[in-house]
């Protein structure tokens, strides 16, 4: 499968806050976070890719 298009987003309290993309060589999306927002979102991001890990090793 080739990937064309790929998109990141972070939703806090049902409301977008953060939104990354790639499309091809095209990149961006950035909106600022504060640094408590951040860490916040960066240990739930970091558990969501252990999740990921596990259900690709379960294949």
């Amino acid at each position: 499968m080739v990937i064309q298009h790929t998109r990141v987003i972070v939703e806090i309290n049902h409301d977008v806050q953060f939104s990354r993309f790639q499309d091809g060589d095209q990149k961006g999306g950035v909106q600022p976070l504060d640094p408590n927002t951040i860490a916040v979102v960066k240990a739930q991001l970091e558990d969501a890719l252990l999740q990921l890990e596990k259900l690709a090793n379960h294949k």
